[in-house]
């Protein structure tokens, strides 16, 4: 009868070493490198952390997208449908603001894609961070500039607090568009902080919210280059 074949026990440690640093690295999320570990605090107690575990528990979100140009509706439709689909562990229903009297949609965690001249809501200043047609509005700060990107991932609805809400908006639909082509894209459901202002594809400021659901300036870092002499 056959022998059963045992390697050497240096062999089998080399080849477990071999596999261990062929295996890919863990991703982390985007910029979270640039953030020096001894300024990070603990995240305070809030709604946004309560919202935060019911959204993961329900596993599912409706994105809205909308916009006054019947092309760049049809751009959102696409990319955001890609986008859903790529999706392996949460049921995502891609839909106009139109459309989505049928989903119930204050039954579900809700994304919201598009300018402020689409959704006024994201002018509310219930919102930890305000979007007009004049730039974004964070605290006293205000962050304006064509190629200024915001996203605030899962914060109490304005008008339904018990609703997580997230939104991702720019002054111009191509800045969205060329955004959700980016591989940044890939995690916009699942981002860590509660907001991020990013310039082209470079992060500006990345934060957290307080008790209180505003900004907190314990948890922000501020990223931007210094101006130029």
């Amino acid at each position: 009868m056959p022998f059963p074949l045992r390697l050497p026990a240096h062999l089998l440690a080399t080849g477990l070493l071999l596999l261990l640093a062929c295996r890919p690295p863990a991703a982390s999320p985007p910029y979270d490198s640039l953030i020096p570990t001894d300024t990070l605090v603990r995240a305070e107690p809030s709604a946004r952390a309560q919202l935060r575990q019911e959204t993961r528990q329900a596993r599912r979100f409706l994105i809205l997208y909308d916009s006054p140009d019947p092309a760049a509706r049809a751009a959102y439709q696409e990319a955001l449908t890609r986008l859903a689909q790529g999706n392996r562990y949460l049921e995502v229903v891609v839909s106009t603001p139109q459309a989505a009297d049928s989903l119930q949609a204050h039954t579900w965690p809700l994304l919201l894609v598009g300018t402020p001249a689409a959704f006024p809501l994201l002018s509310r200043p219930e919102l930890p961070l305000r979007a007009t047609a004049e730039g974004f509005f964070l605290d006293s700060e205000v962050l304006s500039g064509k190629d200024l990107l915001a996203q605030v991932h899962i914060v109490p609805h304005p008008e339904r607090p018990r609703q997580a809400l997230s939104y991702l908006t720019a002054s111009t639909d191509s800045r969205l568009l060329d955004f959700l082509q980016s591989p940044q894209a890939n995690r916009l459901l699942r981002e860590r902080w509660a907001y991020q202002v990013l310039e082209g594809a470079d992060p500006w400021l990345i934060g957290d919210l307080n008790s209180e659901g505003k900004p907190n300036p314990n948890r922000q870092w501020d990223l931007r280059p210094p101006p130029q002499a």
